[in-house]
């Protein structure tokens, strides 16, 4: 999986829900921690912690979520 296609791996009502929050106003931070180490803060239902680990072509290595969907 990698940026160009994560999406295609993810239940489109989640998808949507992303979008919205986006749109909404909801991610509160996303920073880069270190190379190829994102974390972002998102408000939802709850605030949740969102991580994302890349690697050197674009290909997503790890991700975490603390929100209830997988």
């Amino acid at each position: 999986m990698n940026l160009k296609n994560f999406h295609q791996e993810i239940p489109r009502i989640i998808l949507q829900r992303g979008k919205d929050y986006y749109n909404e106003g909801a991610v509160i931070s996303l920073e880069e921690e270190e190379a190829g180490l994102w974390n972002g803060v998102v408000e939802g239902a709850e605030i949740y912690l969102v991580e994302v680990v890349l690697g050197e072509g674009g290909e997503i290595d790890s991700f975490l979520c603390d929100c209830p969907h997988e």
